[in-house]
């Protein structure tokens, strides 16, 4: 017999002959459930790509004047019975009011519980004397407490439930940042965007294939952060992954209490602790048998207490629940805040193995950083060449502009530059501060506000943001606005996309580069007291009372080419008497270099090339005294080396090998006075690693760069210079730098080279297996099994070096998995198949460095 026979003859006939009408109980019952902001319908029909699925629904519910009396739950053959009665309660306690008892039947055999305390009631009928029998049929406990439990159990009950309801939750999540029309203001608009499909395989590999904790994704601001999260929860939901997304703009208190909000979890912030609330997740994706993605969107927009909330309450998700990834973004210019807290890595840094070092890397935007390194992490740069021209398809067809190429990389420039220039044709060099000033003023056309000058509003908010920081409390925008504090903002404001509120009561711009414009440009008015910015040393006084809003606007500022035409048309760098304004006025600087590789113009920036500017950075870091201005111009030449000529370097460093030496000494020293020998890969050893990569002529093992590497490495004055020289040896040369390896006797100095060890691997990781953007090493090995077979034959003599677990797990791992991979383009020979690798290895050459040097 079916549970359709069941429901329709045994269940109806048994309600009829107990005096029950047939329009007193109703079959198959859909009802709506409210999750948190969701609400769910059960017994919809909702179609994945798989298959068609069906929502449960209480099998029978039975009613009598408007009260709902009791729930009859009919069990499958193959179903338990407490399964079946978990359902039925689980039921029975969503319903607007909850039904006081339940029944479970499978035809032969029927139990009753109650509702409230799920035991069974002995006896086939109800005792009258039952306290809900006398109660009316009503229940008297916790209302909140039963259905936050029946919700747990509801959204557990099946894979279905739990995707139906984080379809529900992005979507209300997602609300204030999508648009359907190419003509909306919302940052996320799924007809317009474009694939980002490196950054998206990556975020894949680390979510599903390597199972991370947490994975940082990072760019600088207005990159498309928020886009490519928007599109990435959308996807994951439609392959049938379950996601959540929480953008800091819908926020109101901290991660653990919206989750507990959007689960319908009530009462938690005041009755349960955090522990108990990642535990009751725990619980749902192990009944439901899923993993979830929870995808935090906006770090950088929470000020330091709540950044470091949040950080707390991450590390207590990646603790006690092993089913969730926590995947969480910033703009890479608030790394330095975010992932370290008074000289120490937050947990989202150690978890996704960012070391304290690193941090100025993040800052400096180098895509190659990422790409080598073993970081649990995705870095959003501009359109690359493919993506470039898939966007300029897709915003030339929408807007109806004609260019023969695409002037600018910069995905929100684009976005708005054809908007611009909707109908008519794309200049090749955009201008970027008119572009924003037009594309505000077209808001501001478009914006309802009767009685209002918006820009002077626009104007007065970021004159406060240069004193309090970004975002600002709505009393604050109000009383700075002069309206009543009891009146609201004109939603008109958030219609257009002008600004943001947060659900925490604090406003900001919509569009950070919005925000650098208005308070840069309308507001402190810096294009028209560049020389007063020059002779100044207060000024910066001014922008650190704004925080990081200030800071960013300050550096896109400097970005701009006619900002630098104005200060260095004479081809040389200017000196501010404000050396934090000098640290922010180069960073602005180099962004604005790195575009030369985008430009049509001739490959030079004010009528210079590359190298004269490169030049210019190495030059005043060799001549700077402050720490913090010599790292900043160490970055503008890290951020150059892309574009130098690389065979004029000699020239530029002075050919004579001691004075090279020195110079690579004064470059290692910037990451050892950073104070943490723990980090590998600082600023000063990438930059001399990029060097090495780019002057690099075939395959040649060392080149003159790596041969003063290696020379300041065998004669370092100090311990700490020593042990960066050989992160930066075993960047450049990894094999040679493992095979001397056999001559590190003893334990405490094989601890020492640990980092060394990691950088050697990563970097032949990279030079295997590429970047995914064109074909691998590995890719060519498979078409020719001779150099296969030497590969191969190389890559197991570097094991042996690294064989002893002294070198760490990871290193051995990975060159197993490398060997393991040539391996299988080589003819089957069983004596190659089992590969013993020894646990110690001769010593042949030894680093020549010792304590007492």
């Amino acid at each position: 017999m079916t549970e359709e026979d069941i429901r329709t003859k045994i269940v109806v006939n048994w309600l009829l002959g107990h005096g029950f009408e047939a329009g007193e109980f109703k079959l198959e019952y859909v009802f709506s459930v409210r999750i948190g902001r969701a609400e769910i319908t059960t017994g919809r029909r909702t179609r994945t790509k798989s298959n068609s699925i069906a929502n449960p629904r209480a099998d029978v519910l039975v009613r009598r004047n408007n009260q709902n009396l009791l729930v009859v739950e009919v069990k499958a053959p193959s179903e338990s019975v407490e399964d079946a009665r978990d359902q039925g309660i689980s039921y029975a306690r969503l319903l607007d009011q909850i039904a006081p008892f339940v029944v479970v039947t499978d035809g032969t055999t029927s139990r009753i519980y109650d509702t409230v305390s799920k035991q069974e009631m002995s006896g086939e009928s109800i005792p009258t004397d039952h306290p809900h029998v006398l109660n009316g049929f009503q229940v008297s406990a916790d209302d909140l407490a039963l259905k936050s439990e029946a919700m747990e159990l509801f959204v557990s009950l099946s894979p279905d439930n739990l995707l139906e309801f984080c379809r529900h939750q992005i979507a209300a999540r997602m609300q204030r940042l999508r648009g359907d029309s190419i003509h909306s203001s919302k940052k996320y608009i799924p007809c317009l965007y474009v694939a980002r499909t490196k950054a998206s395989d990556k975020l894949r590999e680390l979510v599903s294939r390597r199972h991370e904790k947490v994975v940082v994704v990072t760019g600088r601001p207005q990159v498309g952060k928020t886009n490519f999260l928007c599109n990435f929860v959308s996807e994951e939901i439609d392959a049938g992954r379950p996601c959540l997304f929480f953008p800091s703009s819908s926020m109101i208190s901290g991660l653990l209490n919206e989750l507990a909000e959007d689960f319908g979890w009530s009462g938690f912030s005041t009755e349960a602790s955090p522990a108990q609330l990642v535990r009751k997740l725990a619980r749902v994706l192990k009944k439901s048998g899923q993993e979830l993605t929870l995808v935090f969107d906006g770090w950088n927009e929470t000020d330091i207490q709540e950044a470091a909330a949040i950080d707390k309450e991450v590390e207590r998700i990646s603790n006690d629940s092993a089913r969730v990834t926590t995947v969480i973004s910033f703009t890479n210019t608030s790394a330095g805040r975010l992932l370290q807290k008074r000289g120490n890595p937050t947990f989202v840094s150690e978890a996704a193995r960012i070391g304290l070092g690193d941090l100025a890397l993040i800052e400096t935007n180098s895509p190659r950083v990422f790409e080598k390194s073993d970081w649990s992490a995705v870095y959003l740069e501009n359109y690359d060449p493919e993506e470039l021209q898939a966007a300029y398809r897709t915003y030339s067809k929408a807007f109806n502009v004609k260019n023969d190429s695409c002037p600018t990389s910069d995905p929100y420039l684009l976005a708005i530059a054809t908007r611009h220039y909707q109908g008519g044709t794309l200049p090749s060099e955009l201008d970027e501060q008119s572009l924003l000033e037009n594309w505000l003023q077209s808001r501001i056309g478009r914006a309802d506000i009767p009685g209002t000058n918006v820009q002077a509003a626009l104007t007065e908010l970021g004159s406060m943001m240069i004193h309090q920081g970004a975002p600002i409390d709505a009393s604050e925008v109000k009383r700075g606005w002069g309206l009543p504090a009891i009146s609201r903002i004109d939603p008109g404001f958030f219609d257009c996309a002008l600004l943001s509120q947060y659900a925490s009561e604090q406003v900001d711009f919509y569009f950070s580069r919005d925000r650098d414009f208005v308070i840069s440009i309308w507001a402190a008015k810096w294009h028209a007291r560049i020389e007063e910015l020059l002779q100044s040393t207060t000024t910066f006084t001014l922008l650190t009372e704004g925080g990081q809003a200030c800071i960013d606007a300050a550096i896109w500022f400097f970005s701009q080419r006619e900002v630098q035409k104005h200060l260095a048309g004479d081809g040389t760098l200017p000196v501010f008497a404000c050396a934090d304004l000098h640290r922010l006025y180069l960073r602005g600087f180099a962004i604005s270099l790195s575009r030369l590789k985008q430009s049509s113009s001739s490959g030079t920036f004010i009528g210079y090339d590359s190298n004269h500017w490169f030049e210019q950075f190495v030059t005043l870091f060799e001549s700077g005294k402050d720490y913090d201005l010599r790292l900043e111009a160490l970055r503008g030449a890290l951020q150059l080396s892309d574009y130098v000529e690389m065979d004029s370097l000699p020239t530029m460093f002075l050919e004579e090998s001691n004075d090279f030496d020195k110079f690579v000494r004064s470059i290692l020293e910037l990451d050892y006075e950073s104070g943490d020998e723990r980090v590998a890969g600082g600023i000063g050893v990438e930059f001399l690693s990029k060097l090495d990569y780019e002057s690099r002529m075939g395959n040649e093992e060392e080149t003159f760069i790596s041969n003063s590497v290696r020379q300041v490495m065998t004669t370092a004055n100090s311990r700490a210079e020593h042990l960066l020289a050989s992160q930066a040896y075993a960047s450049m040369c990894p094999k040679c730098f493992l095979r001397m390896l056999r001559g590190v006797p003893e334990r405490n100095q094989k601890e020492d080279y640990s980092l060394s060890v990691a950088c050697a691997v990563n970097a032949i990781e990279y030079q295997y297996y590429g970047t995914g953007m064109c074909p691998s090493y590995t890719d060519i090995l498979k078409e020719d099994a001779d150099l296969a077979e030497e590969e191969f034959n190389e890559i197991r003599e570097l094991l042996d070096c690294v064989a002893s677990s002294i070198w760490g797990e990871t290193p051995v791992k990975n060159l197993r998995e490398l060997l393991r991979i040539i391996g299988s383009f080589l003819p089957n020979d069983p004596e190659r198949a089992d590969t013993i690798i020894p646990t110690e290895c001769p010593g042949q050459m030894r680093f020549g460095f010792t304590e007492n040097n």
